[in-house]
């Protein structure tokens, strides 16, 4: 009976510990995660504001996603989201206490993008999938495989010089002036759990669309 009692006891404290070290790997996951975006802001001058992704849309004609930041952080429509590797979106709706994230690869993402090396301009555009397309490059321009994209700044959203994608493919076809090109972004979305805001003050041509604080109030 004692020996019972004593393998019951023993189990239970196997069972404790293996939470407390289950908590403590996540807790160090969380910190590298943390580290590779302080790693990020401090390379460039912008003011930021850590935001934990709280939610995601899981339709594929719509790419967005849900963190807890808002009007009372200082934040506002237009203002960019990034994670450590790059571009993540921008934010389009905004309520107190929540913010809408569309995603680079939403279909009506658009953004002023340039090919890094040679400083050529287009526009990179989402597909709702894991590529994106760098549109209005032209076909004697020197774009290759491996060239890496970066935010141009045009649009007074984005600042210039943000990775964007690495392009994976480019086709010359022989009907149109431009280059088709495909475009690996940079984040990696199914593995965001924390970002980064911008907190540049949006352009005036940005329209403010702001919710009352649960009104619409689905966060997907």
């Amino acid at each position: 009976v004692d020996l019972k009692e004593e393998n019951r006891r023993l189990q239970k404290e196997v069972d404790v510990l293996r939470g407390r070290i289950v908590g403590l790997q996540e807790q160090r996951q969380a910190n590298l995660r943390l580290l590779r975006l302080l790693h990020f802001a401090t390379d460039r001058p912008f003011p930021y504001l850590g935001a934990q992704v709280i939610s995601r849309n899981p339709a594929p004609w719509y790419q967005s996603l849900v963190i807890d930041r808002g009007t009372s952080d200082g934040l506002a429509v237009g203002m960019p989201v990034v994670s450590e590797r790059g571009v993540v979106g921008r934010v389009v709706e905004v309520s107190s206490s929540y913010a809408k994230v569309l995603l680079l690869t939403d279909y009506s993402s658009s953004i002023p993008a340039m090919i890094q090396k040679n400083r050529l301009e287009g526009v990179l555009s989402g597909r709702s999938n894991d590529t994106l397309s760098l549109k209005y490059v032209e076909k004697t321009d020197d774009v290759a495989s491996g060239d890496v994209v970066v935010t141009s700044g045009g649009d007074g959203v984005f600042p210039k010089g943000l990775p964007l994608g690495t392009i994976s493919r480019v086709e010359k076809p022989g009907h149109d002036l431009h280059l088709v090109i495909d475009v690996m972004p940079m984040a990696r979305f199914e593995h965001l759990e924390e970002v980064l805001v911008i907190l540049t003050k949006p352009h005036p041509f940005v329209s403010q669309r702001v919710n009352p604080e649960g009104s619409g109030g689905d966060a997907g």
